[in-house]
């Protein structure tokens, strides 16, 4: 069975050491402030569509993946775990934020990460990022970044881009 989580209730485990929110919880502060706007994104239901559409491509090959949208600011905007295991959740987490905070795949951070040292001890230094591996892609819209989408968990190098591809692919004509 499918886990269908939206960004207002996504939780993942980040640091290995220890369970986490992938944001910081909101203090009594925060709710007696104006809301702040999410990044530049696309809707919860593209996300969601592009997900089902990447999760069913990685299922084809037998994979049990999991598939996360993030917006422009790493927040997530839907994540579906077809494996319902936490370890997919994070690298497929680790993964967007590497598309959004570098703006290429991940899969082109792990290419630089092995001739420029400065690069991996940059990617390492943030808690929330990793050793790269393939399977996220940036997300843009209107020539701008909206964030990226990723799949975590496949076997097979390369599965989990070739996946998050079939699943961009089933929304792209709709990216505005």
């Amino acid at each position: 069975m499918n886990r269908i989580t939206l960004a207002a209730a996504v939780f993942l485990a980040s640091p290995p050491a220890f369970a986490q929110v992938i944001t910081i919880p909101p203090t009594m502060e925060d709710f007696r402030s104006p809301r702040p706007p999410h990044g530049h994104g696309v809707s919860p239901a593209l996300a969601i569509e592009a997900a089902q559409a990447a999760l069913a491509a990685c299922d084809a090959q037998g994979a049990k993946v999991t598939a996360l949208m993030v917006d422009s600011e790493d927040i997530p905007i839907a994540l579906i775990s077809a494996d319902g295991g936490v370890l997919t959740e994070r690298l497929a987490a680790s993964k967007a934020r590497i598309a959004v905070k570098t703006g290429m795949s991940s899969a082109q951070a792990a290419e630089r990460a092995k001739i420029d040292p400065a690069f991996l001890a940059q990617l390492m230094a943030d808690p929330y990022m990793s050793t790269p591996f393939s399977g996220a892609l940036p997300v843009t819209m209107g020539g701008a970044s909206a964030g990226a989408f990723a799949v975590g968990g496949g076997s097979v190098a390369g599965q989990d881009e070739a996946c998050a591809k079939a699943g961009l692919a089933k929304i792209q004509d709709r990216l505005r």
